[in-house]
């Protein structure tokens, strides 16, 4: 497709086609939603290709100019009839953007199932894959055999080649390392988050109020989808020790999934039943951080976890296991307090530090609020924009 912008200037307008398996509100989402909205219309002719499941799914919808490709055959399971259906659907789809593109057509994917299908899809297309990883799916902690299993499919993915972007340092030294991709095809973009809804600083307790939470009561919350490979159990085993001294602290989990019912369970075994609330998600969260003491964040596996971040932007310091690109998030260690993953008594100990210590607390605050602006989603926009007309080998427009 071809564009004409004033006498005598000519622009071809790069195609970009964004994958993504579902649309539940998660990491992966919201970085491919944003792209599909934010990229230049005059210099990027977008596509948001998603199987019709989730929250987001009428964001999705509500993007201008029937952005949004619906392939209910795209799903997360290993489905072989429907995925070769996809498959074959997504091949179709991007011959005809080649066609109308002068063969300048990126693919960017993002997940596991998303991520095969669509750079396979796009090798047959004749297109530019991009795929950003937003985390491993294997980690230590997890079954021998299944971690094995999930290695060796997200490897496959890498196979079809491609330039690689990833959410961390972390997880793009790990590709180079195991020889998965080579560095100059690895590239590192920090996803973003909607910093300016975060509502910043303590105006009272409305939200906790209503579970019955004291206005003056020491509060830590764990923000998290209740599922591997978060940990609520190790959550609530740090809140148990933490709680023998300092009887006067609440503990609350916003989220859902798998593990809620076993976590609920915990915490009657444990007797803390009385002083842990169950909220389910809140929405929206982003002026709910800042009624916490702490956030709190024990897991075995992350990418680059924005729940961190915006809990920064709220002025809420943070403890969160040492993993992944968590690290990243709080700078380091420097705007947050970082533990070993599964340690429960270590957690305990800086939870109990936490709430004890205000100096602490203000200095984490004071220092979270430092360098967010690489997690706005006009960096990130921006940085993806660099890389596709790279890629592409498209001249960016005299404006």
């Amino acid at each position: 497709m071809v564009q004409r912008h004033g006498p005598g200037r000519v622009v071809t307008r790069i195609a970009v086609v964004e994958i993504v398996t579902h649309l539940p509100a998660g990491g992966a989402q919201r970085v491919a939603l944003t792209l599909a909205e934010r990229l230049d219309r005059d210099r990027f002719a977008v596509r948001l290709v998603a199987g019709p499941r989730g929250e987001w799914v009428k964001r999705a919808q509500a993007i201008p100019d029937g952005a949004f490709h619906p392939l209910p055959d795209l799903v997360r399971e290993i489905a072989p009839l429907k995925d070769a259906r996809a498959l074959t659907a997504l091949v179709k789809l991007l011959r005809a953007l080649q066609r109308d593109h002068d063969g300048q057509l990126i693919v960017h994917t993002h997940a596991p199932k998303a991520g095969l299908l669509g750079r396979a899809a796009a090798r047959l297309a004749g297109a530019i894959p991009v795929h950003t990883l937003h985390g491993l799916p294997f980690y230590d902690a997890q079954p021998r055999a299944k971690a094995l299993a999930y290695r060796l499919f997200e490897r496959l993915g890498y196979l079809a080649g491609g330039h690689v972007v990833s959410v961390t340092e972390t997880n793009r030294d790990f590709l180079v390392r195991e020889g998965w991709v080579r560095p100059e095809r690895a590239s590192v973009i920090p996803p973003c988050a909607d910093l300016d809804r975060v509502v910043s600083g303590r105006k009272g307790r409305r939200r906790l109020a209503r579970f019955g939470i004291p206005e003056d009561a020491p509060v830590l919350g764990m923000v998290a989808s209740l599922k591997p490979p978060k940990d609520p159990l190790g959550f609530l085993k740090a809140a148990k020790l933490a709680a023998e001294r300092r009887p006067d602290a609440w503990f609350v989990l916003v989220g859902d999934g798998e593990l809620r019912p076993a976590a609920e369970a915990a915490a009657r075994g444990l007797g803390l039943d009385e002083r842990t609330i169950f909220t389910g998600w809140l929405d929206p969260i982003e002026d709910f951080y800042a009624e916490l003491d702490g956030l709190v964040l024990p897991t075995f596996s992350e990418g680059l976890p924005l729940v961190l971040v915006e809990a920064r932007a709220a002025g809420v310091p943070c403890v969160a296991s040492d993993v992944g690109g968590v690290a990243e998030a709080l700078d380091l260690g420097e705007a947050g307090l970082l533990v070993s993953a599964g340690d429960d008594a270590a957690l305990a100990d800086v939870m109990v530090r936490l709430l004890g210590d205000a100096s602490l607390r203000e200095r984490l605050v004071e220092r979270g609020k430092i360098g967010l602006d690489r997690f706005r989603p006009e960096a990130m926009t921006a940085a993806y924009e660099a890389l596709f007309t790279r890629l592409a080998g498209a001249a960016q427009p005299t404006k």
